[in-house]
């Protein structure tokens, strides 16, 4: 089942008359978002210090180090991006901005997430009607018979894909029609809640954790090559055996950041 970007914003057109009220200071009045520096490029720095981003996500920035990962990603304006499972559009937020007038923003739920959780449905409803972004284009689909954009310059993936696993997706399936799908040197960008090595699939489910080794070989198997890695999310005191969700572990797990290639 699909739905349009402007069936979503129908939704809740209150709630944008609500967001088009809040005041702003000038950028040049603005702190620097976490993780912007100096050797920053300006269309990441811009995007992260943008204040029109929603309050709620720019506190949630000093957890999820948006201009590291987008510099690492190499995420650049006029790119097209497939992101999995937006949520509630912290990296759709990001990455429109990034990309610009000139790209374009694939935001896809997963439709089987919300057969078992459907209250998740209206979270990317509740996002894009605060903050409405001209380029991107939301669908809810099946993961493993994805319908996608041909010549696609990059893929995102962030902390979601331990749920492909609990909720029996054909990940093969998955994987390779990401691998058709995006051009030659194109990034699949993968970001996941680390479990012990050798952890079995239960828990995916039970601690929302994933091995990392099961996630590379799958995504190995479909023909991508690993380029590079990133440790900004490295935690060693994560005994990595809790779930994510516990009171002392939210936003501070042990993931791993991985950044696959498309040869050619």
């Amino acid at each position: 089942m699909k739905a349009s970007i402007s069936g979503l914003v129908a939704i809740a057109t209150a709630a944008l008359l609500i967001g088009c009220g809040k005041s702003e200071a000038p950028p040049a009045q603005q702190a620097a978002g976490p993780g912007v520096t100096a050797a920053s490029p300006d269309f990441i720095a811009t995007a992260v210090d943008d204040t029109t981003r929603l309050a709620d996500a720019r506190a949630r920035d000093a957890f999820r180090r948006p201009a590291e990962i987008l510099a690492f990603a190499g995420t650049q304006p006029g790119q097209v991006i497939v992101e999995l499972m937006p949520g509630g559009g912290y990296d759709t937020a990001l990455l429109s901005r990034v990309v610009g007038t000139a790209g374009k923003v694939y935001s896809i739920d997963c439709e089987r997430l919300f057969e078992y959780r459907p209250q998740l449905r209206e979270s990317f409803a509740n996002y894009i009607a605060q903050d409405p972004r001209a380029n991107v284009e939301y669908s809810s689909q099946r993961f493993d018979a994805l319908e996608l954009p041909a010549n696609v310059d990059q893929v995102w993936i962030s902390m979601f894909y331990h749920d492909t696993i609990w909720l029996g997706v054909d990940r093969a399936a998955m994987n390779r029609a990401l691998f058709d799908h995006l051009k030659p040197g194109g990034v699949f960008l993968v970001i996941d809640h680390q479990a012990l090595p050798g952890a079995g699939d239960g828990v995916t489910n039970e601690l929302h954790r994933v091995d990392a080794d099961t996630v590379r070989a799958e995504i190995e198997a479909a023909g991508f090559v690993l380029a590079d890695t990133s440790d900004v999310f490295a935690n060693p005191e994560d005994p990595r055996t809790d779930s994510v969700f516990a009171d002392n572990r939210r936003g501070r797990t042990d993931r791993f950041v991985w950044k696959f290639i498309r040869p050619g």
